[in-house]
């Protein structure tokens, strides 16, 4: 059965790469599993973010006192790489507040989850906690260079638009849910 699947697997990969998808997608694959060679263009970002993290050693520069965020180097650092930006400010300790307090959110919404007994109602909450939870391992594994670039909000943190009133819904929905428990 696994080599079968080795086989799909060989046999599928060369097509989805040349006829599904586009060349922009090739490129960020590529310069991803490559940063150091497209550091000047493609992984750009990728690479300018871990400056910003690894610049901020453990307590940070001080508020918009880092480099990549100041002078424009991290690129849209008040949205897709926020993440970036905060652990350059404020250093491994600000970051680890930030991935601390969206923990506790999901682990707060885990233990709502854990008390719902209507199916339904559980099977809507539970879609929430995986909306906010795959936002969250998106937009931190972008900003360590774990995935590819993929353009996601951090949960709460990054600026405006309408994620951010979706994540504020969601979390208005958890909480009638959490009101109406016994």
């Amino acid at each position: 059965l696994t080599i079968l699947v080795f086989i799909f697997i060989s046999i599928i990969t060369p097509i989805i790469w040349n006829n599904m998808l586009k060349p922009y997608q090739r490129t960020r694959i590529i310069a991803f599993l490559n940063p150091e060679a497209y550091k000047k263009n493609e992984a750009y970002q990728i690479y300018q973010s871990q400056i910003a993290i690894g610049s901020g050693k453990i307590f940070g520069n001080g508020y918009n006192k880092g480099t990549q965020k100041k002078f424009g180097f991290l690129p849209e650092a008040h949205t897709d790489f926020i993440f970036a930006s905060i652990c350059e400010d404020f250093g491994f300790l600000g970051g680890f507040i930030t991935l601390t307090l969206i923990f506790i959110l999901i682990l707060r919404g885990l233990l709502i989850l854990n008390k719902i007994e209507d199916e339904r109602i559980k099977r809507f909450v539970l879609t929430i906690l995986l909306f906010y939870i795959y936002s969250f391992i998106v937009n931190i594994s972008v900003n360590l260079g774990i995935m590819p670039t993929k353009g996601y909000p951090l949960l709460f943190v990054s600026y405006g638009g309408s994620h951010l009133v979706l994540d504020y819904i969601c979390l208005f929905l958890i909480m009638l849910v959490k009101k109406s428990l016994p």
